[in-house]
């Protein structure tokens, strides 16, 4: 399995071998152009001046298409030395209680520096109450950290700290509050460190759905534009979406429809 580096490494050599394609191409179209201008400019009148002009605005219109256009397929990552990654992001949520739903979430978090004791998560519910989750696997205390916008920030603090290269296997459990039935139909997340693996699992009562649900993932959590969809059928109830090392910073989510 490639690592975050490796895939990151292999990221930027495509966007380069990419430009180094355009810049050969414009490299010999401008070439061309030139001995075009070349050999007008032997033509004699004022003809050939304007000509000339005019293949040297189209000679400049392309380079800027060509470089708009590379400018667009590079892949740019601000850097951040991360302390932790994740080998395993599980998201779940259990509504055979519609009023009364059950959230967990699983992190299986890879240590990149000696002496990591947390990690950082936030979680936003659209039905009536949330408290703070409660560690349900794993040794860990849950600490607020105030809001975000709409998000209610907190550390998973671990009782021992975690030497580099090393896992903690964590799960947090929300008892949730949805006594108006009106919770939004999604669970989701944004990739905020390098991570492998992320699962979306609903469970669902019979007859409360319509179709299949959807898996999408958009660039970024402000830019909601999905560029990738996919759907999920249920069985039975149960529906689960997989992403295979997801982008750094996208947004993701699994939605379904209420019947």
């Amino acid at each position: 399995m490639a690592s975050f580096r490796e895939r990151l490494v292999s990221a930027s050599l495509e966007s380069v071998i990419g430009i180094a394609i355009q810049a050969a191409f414009s490299g010999a179209l401008i070439t061309a152009i030139i001995r075009i201008i070349s050999a007008v400019a032997n033509i004699e009148g004022t003809a050939s001046f304007w000509i000339a002009i005019a293949l040297g605005l189209i000679a400049g219109l392309i380079v800027l298409l060509l470089l708009l256009a590379a400018r667009r397929r590079r892949v740019i990552i601000p850097y951040k030395d991360f302390s932790y990654s994740f080998d395993l992001r599980r998201f779940s949520i259990n509504y055979y209680d519609r009023k009364s739903p059950i959230h967990k979430r699983r992190y299986i978090v890879r240590s990149h520096v000696d002496g990591l004791d947390r990690l950082q998560d936030a979680f936003c519910w659209t039905g009536e109450k949330a408290d703070l989750p409660i560690c349900t696997v794993g040794d860990c205390e849950v600490r607020p950290c105030g809001k975000s916008g709409l998000f209610t920030v907190f550390e998973a603090v671990f009782p021992r700290k975690i030497g580099k290269g090393q896992v903690k296997d964590i799960e947090l459990t929300w008892n949730l509050d949805n006594s108006r039935l009106d919770a939004q139909p999604f669970l989701s997340m944004t990739v905020t460190q390098p991570t492998n693996k992320v699962e979306f699992e609903a469970n669902l009562p019979d007859g409360s759905y319509r179709g299949p649900a959807f898996l999408t993932s958009c660039p970024h959590i402000q830019v909601l534009l999905s560029d990738d969809t996919e759907e999920v059928a249920f069985n039975d109830g149960h529906a689960v979406g997989v992403l295979n090392h997801p982008r750094l910073y996208s947004h993701n989510e699994l939605r379904w429809r209420w019947a």
